[in-house]
């Protein structure tokens, strides 16, 4: 998924003007804020999303990621040192 994502994250960036500092990195962010709260709630609850809630979700997600991590013209996107080093849960390493 990290993989096929990293050109998308590069794309947006380009058309907003955002020299993107490695994308895959960013992509693992993506996914780190996108799957942890619908996960909880049917780890916690007898919560089942319907696919359009899922679809819903993720869109959502990925705008306020889109906007709020490359806005246009921000120059670079570089994440704080140490976070990409951080020793996350193994979903998530390279």
């Amino acid at each position: 998924m990290v993989s096929v994502l990293a050109p998308f994250i590069q794309a947006v960036g380009a058309d907003r003007g955002v020299e993107i500092i490695d994308p895959k990195d960013w992509v693992i962010l993506l996914l780190r804020l996108s799957t942890p709260t619908i996960q909880f709630d049917i780890l916690t609850s007898g919560f089942e999303p319907s696919p359009d809630l899922i679809d819903m979700h993720v869109r959502l997600v990925v705008g306020i990621f889109l906007d709020g991590a490359f806005p246009q013209g921000g120059g670079r996107a570089v994440l704080p040192d140490g976070y990409a080093t951080y020793p996350w849960g193994p979903a998530f390493q390279r």
